[in-house]
């Protein structure tokens, strides 16, 4: 259905199988490792980085976020997450909680301009009006941006205003870091899992990890990355200065800055991995 295929045999995975009683842990046949290495925690990598962090998943999980900031008073957020909290309180802060924002009466309450703005937000949402993707980038090893994310105000530091003729704000930007990794942020899932063997047969009740270059020479070394991206709020109602009709123009200086906001990045620190045209 989200076009990502998956090459795991759970059928093998669970026919080469066994449980080993003194460490209580499932280990596995020696032959199955590229099964568990690609079918499993590759396709997980793979499945994060393609769907789970998807660029319209993402922009709308920036507006619901949005939303349920400028509502929490009176959906009573705060008060459910405080130290000290009712924990009937705190359950109650699930799926529901939009169904509930978006029938609020706004003028019962004394934060009615956010409640207002909030429930445009989930309109919007519903409308597929989301914020606009801009760019992403590979953080690599060395990169002036591994430890310390550039801030807003830093990106729109570069910008010029010759090109494109809009004025950007902080406020009109979403920096955003993703690390997507294996399941064992930058180490191999692999190296945690056992094996056993039928060939020899005093060594069939041995279990023993195997090291991925016992194995092959074509499968990674690196088993996490990260990955900063970039969206716009600039085509929100409750956005004053970048109106529908001026969202290419802002995007296309967003493009423009992110790339270069570092002047110590060179064209080896920052590797572009998606150029999205400005569609809106």
């Amino acid at each position: 259905m989200v076009g990502v295929t998956v090459p795991l045999d759970p059928q093998r995975i669970m026919m080469y199988s066994r449980l080993d009683r003194d460490k209580e842990q499932v280990v596995f046949k020696m032959t199955e490792y590229s099964n568990l290495a690609k079918g499993l925690f590759e396709s997980r990598a793979e499945m994060h980085r393609r769907v789970y962090t998807h660029q319209k998943v993402k922009s709308i999980e920036f507006m619901v976020c949005d939303a349920l900031t400028l509502a929490q008073e009176p959906l009573g957020i705060r008060d459910a997450v405080a130290d000290g909290a009712d924990i009937q309180m705190y359950l109650h802060l699930d799926d529901s909680l939009i169904q509930r924002l978006q029938v609020l009466k706004a003028d019962q309450y004394e934060c009615a301009r956010d409640i207002q703005k909030a429930q445009e937000l989930l309109l919007q949402v519903a409308k597929r009006k989301l914020y606009k993707y801009v760019q992403e980038v590979t953080v690599s090893a060395g990169s002036p941006w591994q430890d310390k994310l550039p801030a807003a105000e830093e990106i729109i530091g570069y910008q010029s205003t010759s090109a494109t003729g809009v004025r950007l704000r902080a406020e009109d930007v979403i920096v955003c870091e993703t690390r997507i990794d294996q399941g064992m942020k930058s180490q191999n899932p692999m190296d945690r899992v056992n094996f056993y063997q039928t060939r020899d047969a005093e060594a069939r009740d041995r279990h023993f990890p195997i090291t991925v270059q016992e194995v092959t020479n074509m499968f990674g070394t690196v088993f996490q990355v990260g990955v900063l991206s970039l969206s716009s709020e600039a085509i929100t109602p409750s956005n004053l200065v970048c109106t529908v009709a001026r969202t290419p123009a802002v995007c296309s200086a967003l493009k423009y800055v992110f790339v270069y906001t570092h002047k110590a990045c060179s064209p080896r620190d920052v590797l572009v991995k998606m150029w999205i045209p400005a569609r809106c």
